[in-house]
Parts: C-alpha cells; structure tokens; sequence
C-alpha cells in the first residue's frame, strides 16, 4: 500500500485472497494497492520481470515505463487479465482483481473522486517522488492529452485510438503522445 493510500473501510474481507489488487481505471492496474502471501507466483513473476531489465539501453535511451504499465501488461499476459475494470479471478485464485471502485476510486487524471459502497480505499496519486516543477509539466501533459481525446474521441473514422496503448505511450513519452495522437487523427505516419 502506498503512502499516499486512505483507508475508509476495513480491508479484511480481502485477507481470503492469496493476492490481490483493483484497477486504477477502466484496464490498468495500480500499484496503490496490492497485497499478497508470502511466495504467490504473481508477485514473483512481477519481480522477476525486473531481474535483467536495464534502464538504459545500448543507445543510451531510458526506459521509461512506468510499473503500472508493466504489471499490468505481464497480468494481461500472463495470467489473462481482461483489460476492463472487473472482478477476476485469475489462474485458479493466484491473484483476484476487483473494479477500480473498491481501492482506486479515483481518476489520477482529473483528480475526481467516485466512492461507492465498495471502496475502501483511495489511492491519491500524490506522485510524492516528483519535484514540483516535474508535477506541473506532468500537469499540463495530462490536459493536453485530454483536451485531444475529447475533441476527437476514441475513434476518428476508421482510426481506432485505443486509451490503453495512448496511455502507455503517454506516461512514457507524454510530447510525443500528443503529436502521435494528432498524427494519427489527420492520417499522418
């Protein structure tokens, strides 16, 4: 559990599971919120992932994803998650996953917060690590990144701009997200 974490409702009732964590929205998984027993396989494979990862590459470029992007994407993988904000029970209980309302209720890019009489908790996303000149670009990343999804939507014609993949980009590459996006809308390579 982050810092960053609140408590409202006694967590208990998830002690059953052998692991388990929620979406941060609609197919992504946090890292907020993730409990597990001591040697589940999940939790070893998400570490294992980064036994021979390097930061820096041959050419010098870093490797910027970010650990939602990799959990997420080895659970998909691996263990298939369904990248929708659902109850599952993934590979005969090794981790469980419930919708993003019972630990992450709220939206890290808009900063709303949706309680239901499921949450328990609420990840704020406070991003304590960041200087605050990193959180006011991140900021302003986020709106413009926003303001292209509202104004073309999801789909533009024939072009399919799935959130997921945008999302990964974006936390890794956030400039040049935004110009992909608009690439993509008027038909650009």
């Amino acid at each position: 559990m982050d810092t960053d974490v609140e408590v409202i409702k006694p967590i208990d009732e998830f002690l059953k599971h052998k692991a388990f964590s929620s979406f941060e929205n609609n197919n992504m998984i946090p890292t907020g919120m993730m409990a597990a027993e001591k040697g589940n396989e999940w939790i070893k494979d998400l570490l294992d992932e980064y036994k021979d990862l390097k930061f820096i590459d041959d050419n010098g470029n870093m490797d910027m994803t970010t650990n939602v992007v990799r959990i997420t994407n080895l659970t998909h993988e691996k263990y298939g998650l369904k990248l929708e904000s659902s109850y599952q029970d993934l590979k005969d209980g090794i981790v469980t996953m419930y919708p993003h309302d019972y630990f992450c209720p709220k939206d890290w890019n808009t900063g709303e917060i949706h309680l239901t009489d499921n949450t328990c908790t609420i990840h704020h996303f406070s991003g304590s690590w960041h200087t605050e000149e990193e959180k006011k670009k991140n900021e302003k990343y986020k709106k413009r990144l926003n303001k292209y999804i509202q104004k073309y939507g999801e789909e533009k014609g024939k072009i399919k701009l799935n959130r997921v993949d945008l999302i990964k980009y974006y936390l890794c590459h956030p400039i040049k997200a935004c110009k992909k996006i608009v690439q993509k809308i008027k038909g650009e390579k």
